[in-house]
């Protein structure tokens, strides 16, 4: 087995009469890379968050409020790689005649959806249409397209539910960790974010929460990395 030093080792073996199957080993040092990146755009964002509105360019570019910068790119490159590790544990699962290999697709499909999302601003594009179509106030004035983003992480976690059940024990509950972290903050702190700038308006205690919010998914994504490689790991192990 030969260390790539990028965090992940990888043997290619060819048993005869095998399909071709790939190894995959998770070392601490990509997972601890994503881990680390999101603290400093974290840090970097809340110091930002002080300096706007009117601060620098600088400021501006490390803006988790804001978008079409270092952490909007960021985040967009990180649900970009869950996605392709979610196809990666579709192949592996059909390679060694395991089901639910559609559940993989759908799981992959979404984080890919969810990618474009971050730089195209969907969602928020959703929201001012429902919002202006359905007159919404208040904290749902202010994030609208959690409504229909919300209907369908339900719709996605009734269609999930036994594949998510019927996983390994420690892949299960990391995606349950993961699942729990991102939807605290994409969904539960958008609306913390939409009730205190009805309250307070604009100051630095909204946009500590925006970052807040930001950074929780940041986390919850790389944690989603690390659950996707071990499980890939196992499952070549297993075989």
């Amino acid at each position: 087995m030969t260390d790539t030093n990028h965090g992940v080792r990888s043997k290619a073996s060819t048993p005869a009469g095998s399909p071709r199957l790939t190894e995959v080993s998770v070392g601490p040092g990509f997972v601890n890379l994503l881990f680390a990146s999101g603290a400093v755009l974290a840090v970097a964002g809340l110091i930002a968050a002080w300096y706007q509105p009117g601060g620098t360019w600088r400021a501006e570019l490390f803006d988790l409020n804001a978008e079409g910068n270092v952490p909007t790119w960021y985040s967009s490159a990180q649900l970009f790689v869950a996605a392709l590790l979610a196809f990666a544990c579709r192949s592996q699962g059909r390679s060694s005649g395991a089901g639910s290999s559609w559940a993989w697709v759908l799981v992959g499909v979404s984080l890919l959806y969810v990618s474009v999302d971050e730089v195209a601003r969907l969602h928020e594009e959703i929201g001012y249409h429902l919002r202006d179509w359905l007159e919404f106030e208040g904290a749902l004035g202010y994030a609208a397209w959690v409504v229909p983003y919300g209907a369908a992480v339900l719709v996605l976690g009734v269609l999930l539910g036994r594949f998510w059940w019927r996983l390994p024990t420690a892949t299960r509950r990391g995606f349950g960790w993961s699942a729990a972290v991102f939807f605290t903050g994409g969904l539960g702190l958008e609306l913390v974010e939409g009730l205190y700038d009805s309250w307070r308006g604009p100051d630095f205690g909204l946009r500590t929460i925006g970052s807040a919010q930001e950074s929780l998914e940041m986390f919850a994504v790389a944690l989603l990395v690390k659950v996707e490689l071990g499980h890939l790991h196992e499952a070549s192990v297993n075989q």
